[in-house]
């Protein structure tokens, strides 16, 4: 159980930087957002990042499935077909 022990260290380790590198990098990708792109270009960059976060909810997770689109829900039309 060592390599679970350390495993459990590298993954609390790597999720802290991760949760700490972005408020250290916002100043910084936001002053060079404010200086070289006009507010129609932030508004569509908004736009496609949010039209994408979309789309990948909806590929991904399978709580956002279409009712009687997933495999079980296929299977329990052909269980209780069944006699």
């Amino acid at each position: 159980m060592v390599i679970g022990r350390y495993g459990n260290g590298h993954g609390i380790f790597w999720f802290l930087q991760a949760s700490l590198l972005g408020p250290s990098l916002t100043p910084i990708a936001g002053a060079l957002a404010a200086r070289y792109a006009s507010w129609c270009d932030l508004r569509l960059s908004v736009g496609f990042c949010s039209a994408a976060q979309f789309a990948a909810v909806l590929l991904v997770l399978h709580g956002t499935s279409w009712p009687g689109a997933r495999g079980i829900d296929k299977l329990r039309e052909v269980v209780t077909l069944l006699p």
